[in-house]
């Protein structure tokens, strides 16, 4: 299983090029601390306080490297900070943690690396379609989410909160979609978030993400 911030790294790579889209490198940035901050999140790690700062539920390990810096970075706070900080703070040397996904997305099978260049592995491991590349069966996967109202897992649907908050809705949809599907995850997300304190707190992450993405 890909982490949220595997899937979000993975979706800015240009399919014939096998780079980071340059357009998108800013937004990724955040994105990406802000797709650690969630997978947290979803493991119970952190949560959300009533005045909306970060709390740190269990500080243990995860087994995961990013994950785990996280971690230990949320504990050595001396105090409380609003989501957007955090995602400031772990935004940083943007360069060390694509490097550290190519790796792994490497070692997951899902592609190979050239000089600079990922490369598309088909089939690749787990692959539901042995004819499409992992970006197609994730971008395939989101589409029947938002347009074809399939059902959609918790992770799906955080998964789909930052995409939407990076503004990468283009990179998955054709112009004509990309109103309806805003509308559409955002629909999803607030009915998910009333029921899920996780979720809750994944909003607040992604309204941030949003917020410093329109800023930059």
């Amino acid at each position: 299983m890909l982490t949220l911030y595997e899937e979000l790294f993975l979706v800015t790579i240009h399919e014939d090029k096998g780079t980071l889209m340059p357009s998108k490198a800013d937004a990724l940035r955040f994105g990406q601390a802000g797709a650690i901050l969630a997978e947290l999140a979803l493991l119970k790690k952190i949560g959300l306080k009533d005045n909306q700062r970060l709390e740190l539920i269990d500080p243990a390990p995860t087994g995961d490297a990013l994950l785990d810096k996280a971690l230990q970075t949320l504990s050595a706070a001396q105090k409380e900070h609003k989501y957007g900080y955090w995602i400031d703070v772990l935004s940083q040397k943007p360069e060390k943690i694509h490097r550290r996904l190519a790796n792994r997305l490497v070692e997951k099978g899902l592609v190979t690396q050239e000089d600079d260049r990922l490369l598309w592995v088909i089939p690749y491991a787990s692959s539901p379609d042995p004819n499409a590349s992992a970006k197609v069966g994730m971008k395939n996967r989101i589409r029947a989410l938002v347009l074809a109202s399939a059902q959609a897992e918790l992770r799906e649907i955080a998964l789909l909160s930052l995409v939407k908050a990076c503004d990468f809705l283009d990179l998955v949809f054709v112009r004509d979609e990309c109103k309806l599907a805003s509308r559409r995850i955002h629909e999803l997300v607030v009915g998910e978030a009333l029921k899920n304190p996780a979720l809750q707190t994944i909003e607040v992450i992604s309204a941030s993400i949003e917020a410093m993405v329109e800023e930059d």
